[in-house]
């Protein structure tokens, strides 16, 4: 369904993004694609830059892949109609392409204006609070909400892509790694009610300071916002909702009852009535606090939430279980110094027969701040019960440097390289292991589920 449903002509297009038609079509289109890889029959290519690449120059693969259209600079129309004017593809001009794009998204969904959409930000717990929120809200009407990690200001405008005219509730990230984003957020989608997790040190090196962080994210709560949203928690409440006119619900751990299993999960207790969560560590458990309480103003009663909550999955990499011979703790999608202090603090606190070990990756973008936060990682090991200890990555050498001086006992192994990471790993791993792997994105720990996997 989604965009798809309406099957638009190229001038449709233009007028949502805004576009020029330098060369016209008679296709539909059915998608819109930034990927020429994942191009399908009848889609809009984007001809997005990057750092590392230009769009414009997978144009062929676009169409050989049956795109119906793609969106291009206008500065380069003569160059890129005259070496394809011979194809059957339609061509859109814009000053910008991602521009164009969340164009098009904004003004697409403008046309059904009877949706409610919810918002939610933070230095953590975005995914695990939009996935529970969107479970919860799923029970009242049809709701559409960020795929995978699809929060970035070209993920968003994808993400709004979803949305038709049989969409009741959208919940939808707004992530941010730069100042100005969430400008760029907020004029593709106002929402209705917005949440904040937290504040942390995620992508620091970027902003230059926790406060300009909370400033920038604190955008969300646009002047016309219905309802603000805010971990108890949260540093910088005050900061947060000073230009919010109407009323910020702060939200705790201390708002539901529940009893931890461990590695089994959380089991919440509602009206007496039980619903076990697959999520482990009280840190998630709180952002399912505030999808609770967004559900409940927007009218949710008991019965329903225990329904969502029912229905929620976490993503996979935040916190999943893989059991096997070996267990494993796959915490990889992300790391910040707040996130991985929580889970080693949770780890350290899990019943287990078997043996504890962690893989520690890198965490990035944490500028001045990276030494001390990887020392601060350290410490939490040195008092942490580990068997073994495996750190990964040229900032996670601050932490090996601090635990050497400061004799660390159990097994502890240092490399930047990844193959020699995992011969480590796989000769020390043993039956009954419970391991923990946690790292920045850029580090991709989850490369080691194979070999813990593997054959003992």
């Amino acid at each position: 369904m989604a965009f798809s449903t309406y099957k638009y002509g190229i001038f449709s297009i233009a007028r949502f993004a805004q576009a020029v038609v330098i060369k016209q079509t008679s296709k539909k289109i059915l998608d819109v694609v930034i990927d020429s890889r994942k191009i399908t029959k009848n889609s809009l290519f984007i001809c997005l830059d990057g750092q590392n690449f230009d769009g414009h120059s997978f144009i062929i693969d676009a169409i050989n892949n049956g795109a119906s259209a793609i969106m291009i600079k206008k500065e380069k129309a003569n160059e890129i109609l005259s070496k394809y004017k011979n194809y059957d593809i339609g061509i859109l001009g814009v000053v910008s392409p991602l521009e164009g794009l969340q164009l098009l998204a904004k003004n697409y969904i403008s046309q059904f204006p009877n949706i409610n959409y919810s918002a939610i930000t933070g230095s953590v717990g975005k995914s695990t609070t939009k996935q529970a929120l969107a479970a919860l809200l799923s029970t009242k009407g049809n709701t559409v909400y960020t795929p995978n990690n699809y929060n970035s200001e070209i993920g968003l405008p994808l993400s709004l892509l979803q949305i038709d005219g049989t969409t009741e509730y959208g919940v939808f990230e707004m992530g941010i790694d730069h100042i100005g984003e969430m400008d760029k957020h907020i004029f593709m989608l106002k929402p209705d009610q917005a949440l904040i997790t937290t504040i942390e040190n995620s992508h620091i090196e970027k902003f230059g300071s926790r406060r300009k962080i909370a400033k920038e994210k604190g955008k969300i709560f646009h002047k016309d916002l219905d309802l603000g949203f805010i971990s108890k928690d949260c540093n910088y409440k005050r900061l947060l909702s000073k230009n919010l006119k109407n009323q910020v619900i702060e939200y705790s751990l201390s708002d539901i009852k529940y009893n931890d299993k461990g590695l089994l999960g959380i089991e919440i207790i509602i009206d007496n009535q039980k619903v076990k969560l697959p999520i482990i560590g009280e840190h998630l458990l709180e952002d399912i606090v505030g999808a609770i309480t967004v559900s409940k103003q927007l009218g949710l009663d008991n019965n329903q939430i225990l329904e969502g909550l029912s229905r929620f999955e976490p993503m996979r990499g935040r916190g999943s279980i893989v059991d096997g011979d070996i267990t494993v703790i796959e915490d990889c999608y992300n790391a910040s110094p707040i996130s991985t202090n929580f889970i080693l603090s949770y780890l350290r606190r899990i019943n287990w027969s078997g043996k504890k070990k962690v893989v520690l990756g890198s965490m990035k973008e944490l500028g001045r701040s990276t030494k001390k936060a990887h020392i601060q990682i350290a410490k939490n090991i040195f008092n942490n019960k580990l068997e073994s200890t495996f750190l990964y990555g040229k900032e996670m050498e601050n932490a090996y440097k601090y635990l050497k001086k400061e004799n660390y006992r159990d097994t502890l192994f240092y490399s930047d390289d990844f193959e020699e990471l995992t011969y480590a790993v796989n000769k020390n791993k043993k039956q009954g292991d419970l391991f923990l792997l946690k790292g920045s994105r850029a580090m991709a720990i989850e490369r080691l589920l194979p070999t813990l996997q593997g054959v003992l």
